[in-house]
């Protein structure tokens, strides 16, 4: 028997069962709308199969091929991802909600220059999912629920997070360079040592967010809101800072040179340390309450 067989005599017999598929070769099968709660797809070879509106809750796909896979509107919630190959595949409207993808590769450095496609994780719920060390060049994030996801030190280098929910999500050391995180929500986010170069965060929620030491370095924070943020020793060089709300943030020892602070509010702020060499500081709101440490 066949491990396509297999698999189609276990979906006729009514999914009864925990199902091992292990190593299996199931390049551009037909699973769309199966039934394979719990299913163990380790090492198997899936890609270009239809798993779209599949139930695949719990389901292990350790070191997967999932490769140009359409996933959409899939329920992976709680599956585990770990080391799996997601180049290309389709995850609109798909459940990865306390789905692990630690070490899964969803980068699209190896396209050919005729290849667009990119991973598209479009209103992707990934809510509490372990992403620590994924590799999500290029991926469409957008309005994705991401809040409280573990992405510690994952790459999303050009990521698109535009409108995404990342609130309380841990960013720690997470490469965001040109991402675009435009309007995105991360009240509450860690972003210790993150690396966000020419990062566009025009109009983000930033409330309560922990950047120390992050390096945003000609990123555009344009209108952003940064309230009681914590940028204690972060990078700002050349930032557009301009009108954004940090009111009460922490700016000890923060590197703002050349920085475009026209128009914030800072009442408040602590800027002791702070580099403010060659700033635009012109219209600056500054009302402090107390110490004079929050001068600058």
């Amino acid at each position: 028997m066949t491990d396509i067989e297999k698999i189609l005599k276990y979906l006729e017999e009514g999914s009864i069962g925990k199902l091992d598929m292990s190593w299996s070769h199931l390049k551009g099968i037909n699973l769309s709308g199966a039934i394979l709660r719990e299913v163990n797809l380790t090492s198997a070879d899936l890609r270009d199969a239809d798993l779209s509106n599949a139930d695949l809750s719990g389901a292990i796909f350790v070191r997967t091929k999932l490769s140009r896979a359409n996933l959409n509107g899939a329920n992976l919630s709680g599956a585990d991802l770990t080391g799996a190959d997601l180049r290309y595949v389709e995850f609109k409207n798909t459940d990865l909600s306390d789905a692990n993808l630690t070490d899964a590769d969803q980068s699209s450095e190896f396209m050919t220059t005729t290849d667009e496609k990119v991973t598209r994780l479009y209103k992707t719920n990934l809510t509490q999912a372990i992403l620590n060390e994924a590799r999500l060049l290029k991926a469409d994030l957008s309005e994705a629920l991401l809040n409280k996801a573990n992405l510690n030190k994952a790459d999303l280098t050009e990521a698109i997070l535009t409108q995404a929910d990342l609130r309380y999500a841990d960013l720690t050391e997470a490469i965001l360079s040109k991402a675009n995180l435009l309007a995105a929500d991360l009240m509450m986010c860690n972003l210790t040592k993150s690396k966000l170069i020419y990062a566009e965060l025009s109009g983000a929620q930033l409330m309560h967010a922990n950047l120390k030491e992050a390096d945003l370095t000609e990123a555009k924070l344009k209108q952003a809101n940064l309230v009681r943020a914590n940028l204690a020793r972060a990078l700002l060089i050349n930032a557009d800072l301009s009108n954004v709300d940090l009111r009460g943030a922490d700016l000890r020892g923060a590197d703002l040179r050349g920085a475009n602070l026209s128009g914030a509010n800072l009442s408040d702020a602590d800027l002791s340390g702070a580099n403010l060499t060659n700033a635009d500081l012109t219209d600056v709101i500054q009302k402090n309450n107390d110490s004079p440490n929050k001068g600058y």
